[in-house]
């Protein structure tokens, strides 16, 4: 599967709008997942592997849409915070650094030099 892999790259916005119906259902009865997989994934797979470029397993794709929702009901800071997750970019070369908690906004790869300090 490709690194950053977004749900509106393989579901549609039906499919999308049906997975969070189920979602507000079953959040936290360890069902949800299962239930993606019968009713949205697996009846749909042929069209999710050739929109991802590869064969997927159900099963994982089901859980990757529960770990989207569970991230998004997280509470995210309010400004002024020391740490947010977010995309991170090298604030020096432009260079990606993925996808989790940014501390302080100072995103720096492993080549760039540190920031002079005053």
């Amino acid at each position: 599967m490709k690194n950053h892999v977004t749900l509106p790259q393989f579901l549609t916005e039906a499919e999308i709008e049906q997975a969070l119906v189920l979602w507000r259902e079953l959040r936290g009865t360890g069902r949800f997942a299962a239930e993606v997989e019968r009713q949205i994934v697996a009846p749909n797979l042929a069209r999710i592997d050739r929109a991802l470029g590869q064969a997927n397993n159900a099963r994982y794709l089901a859980y990757l849409i529960e770990y989207v929702f569970t991230e998004a009901d997280q509470p995210q800071p309010e400004p002024g915070h020391l740490w947010e997750v977010a995309e991170d970019v090298c604030e020096t070369c432009g260079k990606h650094l993925g996808y989790g908690v940014r501390f302080l906004h100072l995103g720096r790869c492993e080549t760039c030099p540190p920031p002079k300090t005053h």
